[in-house]
């Protein structure tokens, strides 16, 4: 595996000439009283249909796929969504009540620029965890398809890099 530096300053990630666009956010949760776990998991599923809501109004054709997981002392619970008419799936291992969590969202959807997409999550977010009592503080945010990601070839890079590696 060569240790060379791959840069993707210029060049479209692989997915945006498609219109996909995406988000990803942490958060840490906190609460100054506990939540029961019926509650986090209504809350964790409201969020998802939430989000894609949001994207949705701001012009989202297509929902790629909204998830969540949330890691507490006493457990995890995943949330996802691929749309509002397949509504939000929520599995959980919580068996306590949760004063903290770390929360992770990851949004792709296609119809928006990432702008938009983070917007709507953060929105969206705010909207539901403050209205379960929450404190919210982002820990990480990350743009999907950014220098990570694979970037779009021009035309003819790649035909010349298989003579290379023919070489």
């Amino acid at each position: 595996m060569s240790s060379e530096k791959v840069e993707n300053s210029s060049t479209k990630a692989c997915y945006e000439p498609f219109g996909v666009s995406g988000y990803a956010v942490a958060f840490r949760l906190t609460r100054s009283e506990p939540i029961d776990k019926e509650a986090i998991k209504e809350m964790s599923g409201k969020l998802m249909l939430r989000i894609t809501s949001r994207c949705i109004e701001r012009g989202a054709k297509f929902i790629g796929h909204i998830k969540s997981y949330m890691k507490t002392k006493d457990g995890y619970l995943k949330a996802d969504t691929i749309g509002l008419d397949k509504g939000a799936y929520v599995e959980s291992s919580i068996t306590e009540p949760v004063s903290q969590a770390y929360l992770v969202i990851n949004s792709i959807v296609q119809g928006i620029d990432k702008s938009q997409v983070k917007i709507a999550t953060l929105e969206a977010s705010n909207e539901v965890l403050l209205n379960y009592g929450f404190n919210i503080e982002i820990e990480k945010e990350h743009e999907y398809f950014d220098k990570f990601d694979i970037p779009v070839q021009p035309k003819g890079e790649g035909s010349k890099l298989k003579q290379e590696e023919s070489k």
